[in-house]
């Protein structure tokens, strides 16, 4: 017997980061702009999205702290918790604590339009810094859940031990988790947050020759956050590890530099050298370590992806 299962690459980001290992329905199986946007996938996510809020806005505003409803959510990750951030760290930003009400500051406690992303991240195009365009070829707007599926589908054992992999094109910290809706139901945000996969270990690995090479690697610790700080409540969310852009609010992003790394003060990570590419802040590919397949009697999985 064959279970289809839909499968997410949650992010609790402000940037743009996507799954590329395997591949997804939003990079069209396409190899071109791999790893960190393969087949433009980097251009699907939701915008507008605050802690706590009801519902996606599509707006959204990067600096100062401006939530996207009126009774936004407190965050959990504080701003003294800087081994769990990665951005917005200066002391400078105390009391302008501009990623207050960002999506990794109480992790996956933010709203989402579709669990699987909005071409350009809404249905309309948003301002410089907020929103972006479609993929080429998409219209505006599209949902992520209304794509179809890949040819080439990904098979996985039930109650195995797989790798995933994924590259960041815009990094301005957050964090991410990797979740499952049976194909059999609708694939909404409930029905991911109903079926989180958990992570085996506490390492993952930074992984050269564009995100592919399995020879070149650097093991580094994973910095996981579960517990009342992270919605599901006692699921497991992971720290992306690589430091941002020094540069104020920007993070490197609409073409300002990239100024040195602002993290003197994290501990356990490596530090990466970002590649700027037009405008995108630390373009660095690296590859989670495992994430744990539940047991369904060992019947085989057939992984229909989809990302959000």
């Amino acid at each position: 017997m064959v279970n289809f299962l839909h499968f997410a690459f949650a992010t609790g980001v402000t940037g743009h980061g996507f799954m590329y290992e395997p591949p997804t329905r939003q990079g069209f199986g396409l190899e071109i702009l791999k790893p960190a946007c393969a087949g433009a996938s980097c251009l699907w996510f939701n915008q507008g999205t605050t802690i706590g809020c009801p519902k996606a806005t599509g707006g959204g505003t990067v600096f100062p702290d401006k939530p996207d409803c009126s009774n936004p959510a407190q965050p959990t990750i504080q701003f003294g918790d800087k081994d769990l951030r990665t951005y917005g760290l200066n002391t400078i930003y105390r009391l302008e604590d501009y990623t207050k009400h960002h999506p990794w500051r109480y992790p996956g406690s933010a709203p989402v339009e579709n669990p699987c992303g909005l071409a350009g991240g809404w249905y309309t195009e948003g301002a410089a810094g907020n929103g972006g365009d479609a993929p080429p070829g998409v219209p505006q707007g599209t949902l992520g859940t209304d794509l179809p599926k890949l040819l080439d589908q990904t098979v996985w054992i039930a109650g195995s031990t797989v790798e995933v992999a994924w590259g960041i094109t815009a990094n301005h910290g957050g964090g991410y988790q990797f979740r499952l809706c049976p194909a059999s139901e609708e694939p909404t945000e409930a029905c991911f947050q109903q079926h989180p996969l958990e992570f085996v270990g506490d390492t993952q690995w930074i992984q050269q020759g564009h995100g592919v090479d399995v020879t070149n690697r650097t093991e580094i610790p994973a910095t996981r956050v579960s517990g009342s700080k992270v919605v599901p409540a006692n699921s497991i969310w992971t720290k992306n590890p690589i430091p941002a852009c020094n540069t104020p609010v920007s993070g490197g992003a609409q073409h300002t530099p990239c100024l040195d790394q602002s993290s003197n003060h994290l501990s356990q990570v490596v530090w990466v050298k970002p590649m700027v590419l037009e405008g995108a802040c630390a373009k660095v590919d690296y590859r989670v370590r495992r994430a744990q397949m539940p047991s369904l009697n060992n019947k085989i999985l057939t992984l229909v992806l989809l990302t959000k």
